[in-house]
């Protein structure tokens, strides 16, 4: 029985990697090579993971990066960098959250530490689709280990509740976008080990 199991342990994955190259070939496919290519027009190059994508309705497309800050794009061809030209350059995004009830609403949970380098602010939400940003300074104060947050969630019914992970705690708030919004602490793992 392990002999089977290691057999489709090892054999599945390069079934299946020689499936999505055919794919790929086939003339029927969507899918096009996009690169590597050459950065113009004296843009910054930035680590290029995808590290979370969030869709609106189908067109609106909002990508984050691992250094590169959030993009959004209405076409999938032209992408626009909305954290850049604010203030928030090289920025590491973990998560995306998009506003339901206020469709100009967008959460980002940042920070991202690789290589001895740490890109983030924590917290920072946007109530007019990016053209402004605010940090919330809470996550980004020390109170929060170096601002490395993980996921961002906001309420289904009710975007003005939000969720954040930060370390090993769940942190909420029912008044995001409030400038005296108060978040409190729902969950923390244990430190002791058990």
């Amino acid at each position: 029985m392990k002999k089977i199991i290691l057999l489709f342990v090892f054999i599945f994955p390069l079934l299946a990697s020689s499936q999505i190259k055919n794919l790929c070939k086939d003339s029927r496919s969507n899918w096009k090579p996009l690169g590597p290519v050459g950065i113009f027009k004296g843009k910054q190059n930035y680590q290029g993971i995808v590290v979370s994508v969030e869709s609106r309705n189908g067109k609106e497309i909002y990508a984050g990066s691992n250094s590169g800050g959030l993009y959004r794009t209405n076409d999938g061809i032209e992408w626009e960098n909305l954290t850049d030209r604010t203030g928030l350059p090289g920025m590491g995004i973990q998560d995306i959250a998009l506003g339901n009830q206020r469709q100009d609403l967008i959460l980002l949970a940042t920070g991202v530490s690789t290589y001895g380098r740490d890109y983030g602010q924590g917290i920072v939400y946007s109530t007019n689709g990016g053209e402004n940003w605010t940090v919330v300074r809470q996550f980004n104060s020390g109170i929060v280990k170096q601002g490395l947050c993980k996921r961002a969630l906001l309420h289904p019914k009710n975007d003005r509740i939000a969720f954040v992970s930060v370390g090993g705690e769940v942190w909420n708030t029912s008044g995001l976008g409030d400038e005296q919004a108060v978040w409190h602490k729902v969950f923390s793992l244990p430190t002791d080990g058990g």
